[in-house]
């Protein structure tokens, strides 16, 4: 990660957190990017805790050998000897993407019937952890996800992967996926928390009934658990159901931000055991991070002096995400963009499910170049090309901020974060 605090074009130290004076934000500058990168190896860490003989026993050369069929088939990874990579066709390696040994073994976990909690970088790969087990098993796998956009997301990549896949939850509109679900014909079934804890009925007819069964439940984003359940989203605080429900049936949690208090919350209240931990370095060293003021101008002219380098680059290639802090905000800003010839949209809760499906699709799809956005769109949105991200404001969290900004540069090209406030 690289990071610069800019005032206009005087270099200046600044608060990613905080809207600060220039002479307190120098101050703490130097706090701030300890803080943020201190933790972070420059090369990647891997550290897999909790190591059992039983995890170990079950990597026999037939499993490994179906795992690295998988990667490479569906996904176009190439394997090797002590590590893997993604690269932009298949066979190209991308060098740090994820390491072969941490993947393997967390898949081998949840295969021997482990518990897992996996504590990894946006844009390492994590969700390869589940979607590995239930084609290699040809079962099952059922994924906690907490918002329809990432759903959405996924299930298009699975289905562009040529991978079996569907979402249940307040959004979808066909009522034949929930019978063909309970029938065991999806490899991948994405569930909201609300939709898992009211769907038992439907989970055991998925063991009972599927010539499969369940191999896993994945709880993805895991940090909501600690973090949305206790007021704002309830149901995330009773998965714990999951595990009195299905007692051998492993539970992996996986999140891109925990503190260690939250992660021992996610532990406890998930009743995770006998779990196997894994846990990568956070540096995304292809992300360059800036801050700077907004203008001081009125509106329009404001939009126009801070916004300026979006359409004034128009050339380069990839894609942009802005986030604003309310709706009102993503709908001034996009119409303003699209004033200056931006190809650009509005998203928010605010828009009808099958808008926002409409608007996903688009900007996946290259039709739209930039896509101004509330904290509705984010966690695990996997657009390989996002060449930056920009907020508009500041975010609610130190957390959220990294999560956000880890929508950037996932094909491990050069892209840049910059915050406005």
């Amino acid at each position: 990660m690289r990071f610069s605090f800019l005032l206009r074009n005087a270099t200046v130290a600044a608060s990613a957190a905080l809207p600060l004076r220039p002479s307190q934000a120098q101050k703490l500058a130097p706090t701030l990017a300890s803080k943020i990168t201190s933790p972070f190896p420059e090369k990647g860490l891997v550290k897999v805790a909790n190591p059992s003989p039983r995890t170990t026993s079950t990597m026999n050369e037939e499993w490994i050998r179906k795992a690295h069929g998988v990667l490479s088939d569906k996904f176009g990874y190439r394997c090797r000897r002590g590590g893997c990579g993604l690269g932009t066709a298949p066979g190209l390696p991308l060098e740090g993407r994820f390491e072969e040994a941490l993947l393997i073994s967390t898949c081998a976990a949840v295969l021997s019937g482990r518990d897992c909690f996996a504590l990894m970088a946006t844009g390492s790969g994590k969700s390869l952890c589940y979607q590995i087990p239930p084609l290699v098993l040809g079962k099952t796998a059922v994924v906690i996800s907490p918002l329809i956009s990432l759903m959405e997301d996924q299930v298009m990549h699975m289905t562009k992967c040529g991978i079996s896949a569907a979402f249940l939850g307040s959004a979808q509109v066909d009522s034949s996926v929930e019978l063909r679900a309970m029938k065991g014909e999806y490899s991948i079934l994405y569930l909201t928390p609300e939709k898992a804890i009211r769907w038992t009925t439907g989970l055991r007819k998925i063991n009972q009934f599927s010539k499969g069964g369940i191999c896993m439940f994945a709880i993805d984003e895991a940090h909501c658990v600690s973090e949305w359940g206790h007021d704002f989203r309830p149901e995330f605080r009773q998965l714990n159901m999951l595990r009195e429900a299905f007692p051998k049936t492993p539970i992996m949690a996986l999140t891109a931000t925990a503190t260690p208090t939250v992660a021992a919350d996610i532990k406890t209240n998930l009743k995770l055991r006998d779990l196997h931990q894994a846990t990568t370095g956070f540096n995304r060293p292809n992300l360059s991070y800036h801050v700077q003021f907004k203008s001081a101008a009125v509106k329009q002219d404001r939009y126009r002096d801070d916004l300026a380098f979006i359409w004034d680059e128009r050339a380069v290639s990839g894609s942009t995400v802005v986030y604003c802090p309310s709706r009102k905000q993503t709908e001034e800003v996009a119409a303003f963009l699209r004033e200056q010839g931006v190809s650009s949209a509005a998203y928010h809760a605010g828009l009808l499910p099958s808008q926002r499906t409409q608007l996903h699709r688009k900007f996946m799809q290259d039709d739209l170049q930039v896509l101004v956005a509330t904290s509705a769109f984010g966690m695990g949105i996997d657009k390989r090309d996002v060449r930056r991200i920009v907020h508009y404001g500041v975010p609610m969290s130190i957390e959220s901020y990294y999560q956000q900004t880890g929508r950037a540069g996932r094909d491990g090209f050069p892209s840049e974060c910059i915050l406005l406030y």
